[in-house]
């Protein structure tokens, strides 16, 4: 997709990794009760849960760019025109 787009990455990382165990856990205890809707809830968690993750995102900030992290919910790709 970068190349098509006349585009070189710079840095390639997952993030959201502090979550992964618990996020896979639950898509796989969904898709073997058969509950898989193809998507994660798209509802907005209560207020304690929402400060709870945004600590997390918060710590993860810091790693992301410095260390690198093998897996992860989400994919982050930093690019710039080829040439530049």
């Amino acid at each position: 997709v970068l190349e098509r787009a006349g585009l070189e990455p710079v840095l390639a990382t997952y993030f959201n990794s502090l979550l992964f165990p618990l996020i896979a856990g639950l898509r796989l205890i969904r898709r073997v009760l058969g509950l898989d809707r193809g998507s994660d809830d798209e509802r907005l968690p209560s207020e304690p849960v929402n400060r709870l993750l945004t600590a997390l995102f918060g710590v993860e900030r810091h790693l992301v760019g410095r260390l690198p992290l093998p897996f992860g919910v989400s994919l982050l790709v930093l690019a710039r025109r080829r040439g530049s």
